[in-house]
């Protein structure tokens, strides 16, 4: 089974000529500062979202030879302070070729909610294609979401 080396959550990632990976502003704490009077006025239920792209970036090391023919899949998922789905969820496939020791994983997304304040979770799952995904997640990325009242 591949081995993990990174699972972050960023706002960007970029891939330099040489093929080396930087990862822009990792994301731990986001601050909502979206005034009481508004948060009064969002009816029940309403999942609020910042307007942000961020990236899911995962990156996995070959542990042995006989990965270089079998498909893996990683699957991607946020949950809000309550343990509940966000909606935001990303799979993705991939396979080592025989000349590849690593392999990388981004998942794109736009907007981050923002409808409760505490830890959010990025949870990442990763198991062989065609075999069962295990129930517990591999590894998980904490972000905490604050609430401020905006100044002035």
């Amino acid at each position: 089974m591949p081995k993990l080396m990174a699972f972050v959550a960023c706002e960007k990632v970029i891939i330099d000529q040489d093929n080396n990976v930087s990862l822009i502003t990792l994301l731990q704490e986001l601050k909502s500062q979206i005034p009481e009077s508004v948060t009064k006025e969002i009816p029940p239920g309403v999942k609020t979202m910042a307007a942000i792209k961020w990236v899911a970036f995962s990156m996995w090391v070959k542990a042995s030879d006989d990965e270089n023919e079998k498909e893996y899949q990683q699957r991607v998922a946020l949950v809000d302070p309550s343990g509940e789905s966000t909606g935001i969820e990303g799979a993705a496939p991939f396979k080592f070729g025989s000349d590849k020791t690593s392999m990388r994983a981004s998942v794109n997304v736009l907007g981050f909610p923002i409808y409760a304040t505490g830890r959010y979770m990025l949870r990442l799952w990763m198991h062989e294609k065609g075999q069962p995904e295990s129930p517990e997640p591999i590894a998980e990325y904490p972000i905490v979401v604050k609430r401020e009242q905006p100044k002035g």
